[in-house]
């Protein structure tokens, strides 16, 4: 990135603020600062093809991620990460073994957490589940890349549900994928 280059000129900069350290983050903080001028914003959300403002999701839910963060030592910065809307959040280990959950989550699919935990997302997929979905988020879960995806699942009732699941790999401070956050929104 240019050394004058202006933040908030920075299309996708909450994903450029994801890959930074806290460190790194800490350095450029003060140059995200509103525009008066064009948006009073930080951050413009892309979301079922409309521009949405920056979500209020769960300060417990940036908690309990921000918790995560220091026991697995997260080479990431939590706060930008959790920028979108979202119903659900899905934290797994680097195996796809579903570690921690919200209660949006037990809200959107009648799953408890106590069952989720333990399992892959698996259990959430079905006949109309698509193959072509599954294959392009398991091959950027393989590669340690951001994924952005919409597919059918099935809540604990067997209702089929569409959702669009964004899945971030986190790194510890080695740069080894460790976990993956998924978001996820149910959409019409």
């Amino acid at each position: 990135m240019a050394k004058n280059k202006n933040l908030n000129d920075m299309l996708f900069l909450d994903i450029y603020l994801s890959s930074l350290s806290a460190d790194d983050y800490i350095k450029i903080k003060h140059k995200l600062v509103p525009n008066a001028t064009r948006f009073p914003l930080l951050n413009w959300g892309l979301l079922q093809n409309d521009i949405s403002v920056k979500a209020r999701n769960s300060n417990a839910d940036l908690n309990k991620l921000q918790e995560l963060a220091t026991k697995f030592q997260w080479n990431a910065n939590i706060e930008s990460i959790v920028n979108q809307k979202y119903d659900a959040i899905v934290v797994s280990d680097s195996n796809q073994i579903i570690y921690w959950v919200n209660d949006g989550f037990t809200n959107m699919t009648g799953y408890t957490s106590e069952f989720a935990i333990g399992r892959t997302p698996k259990f959430l997929q079905g006949s109309n589940t698509s193959v072509a979905a599954r294959k392009n988020i398991r091959e950027h879960i393989i590669a340690g890349e951001i994924v952005t995806e919409s597919i059918i699942n099935y809540r604990k009732n067997k209702e089929e549900y569409h959702c669009r699941v964004q899945v971030i790999p986190i790194r510890n401070r080695q740069k080894e994928v460790t976990h993956f956050i998924a978001f996820e929104k149910e959409i019409a």
